[in-house]
């Protein structure tokens, strides 16, 4: 991911931010974290590749619990995860 990749999405973050569509505390986990999505992502698809699942039914449940791990307000994780 660019420098640029990474101020370009805090542009948005801050300009949601600012029309009230996200919440204050999503902004500070946004980009700190990466790597643990990538993982996520990577898990996910291996075990939904070797189990001939679709890939939701192993990433939603995966993501749910990274949030959690991450501290994501409760009322967040569930439309994050499925968004």
């Amino acid at each position: 991911m660019k420098l640029n990749d990474v101020s370009f999405i805090n542009d948005v973050f801050k300009f949601l931010q600012q029309k009230k569509l996200v919440h204050k505390e999503l902004h500070m986990y946004f980009g700190v974290e990466i790597f643990a999505f990538i993982a996520t992502g990577l898990a996910a698809g291996i075990l939904a590749g070797l189990l001939g699942l679709g890939g939701g039914v192993v990433t939603i449940p995966c993501l749910i619990l990274v949030f959690h791990f991450l501290k994501i307000p409760h009322d967040l994780v569930m439309h994050l995860a499925i968004g």
